[in-house]
Formats: C-alpha cells, structure tokens, sequence
C-alpha cells in the first residue's frame, strides 16, 4: 500500500473545485432558471369539433386554457377546410374556450394551439 493521498493532490483538488465553481457559474442560480421558465409562454394542443347545424357556437373543455389564452384553430378534415366551417370568433376562458361559427350540416374538425402568455 502506499503512503501517497487517497483523494488526489492538493493541486488536482484545487482545479476541481475551480473546476466546479466555473460551472455553477455557467448554470445560474436557481431563481434565476425559475424566472426565466416562469417568462417562456406556455404551449398547448388540441382537437375541437364543432358543433353541427342549427347550432352557432360550441364550448370546448380545456384545462390548459385561461382568460388571456391565444387559441388558434387549424383544419384537420375536408368539412374544417371548406367554405362552411365559418369560424367567426374564439372567446377563451377559465377552462375552455367558445368557438362562434356559422350553421352547418358538415362535421368540421379543427386541431388547434393554446398559447398562454408568460
């Protein structure tokens, strides 16, 4: 056995604490990760299908959803791409959102993105 360190030298010890500090540096504060995760807006997606005719609205549940969410519909069947599907407003909300449309006989399928502020 010899009688040297178990734990390195003195200098190796000192460049891995150098080392170490260097990176907690680079990684910030934990106030700080939270903060900038706390101003990156949140991102959410989803299916609606609306509501066939006489109706001209339908309500969407979506837990995801808040009163300043951005919701943007994109369609995802022939009846959502045509001249019928006549979204004419999105009303967001606590827990879901109210798409106005015009009446229709066509199922209308749109996918759509929540996006919530920071």
């Amino acid at each position: 056995m010899s009688g040297g360190n178990p734990f390195g030298s003195t200098d190796q010890r000192g460049r891995d604490i150098t080392d170490l500090k260097r990176k907690v540096k680079e990684i910030g504060s934990l106030e700080e990760r939270v903060a900038a995760l706390e101003a990156t807006p949140s991102i959410f997606l989803g299916s609606v299908s609306l509501a066939v005719s006489p109706a001209t609205s339908t309500v969407k549940a979506d837990a995801n959803v808040t009163a300043s969410s951005t919701i943007l519909p994109v369609a995802s069947d022939a009846g959502g791409w045509s001249i019928d599907a006549g979204i004419t407003g999105i009303t967001p909300a606590a827990g879901s959102f109210t798409v106005a449309h015009s009446a229709s006989t066509l199922t209308r399928t749109f996918s759509y993105v929540v996006v919530n502020p920071a």
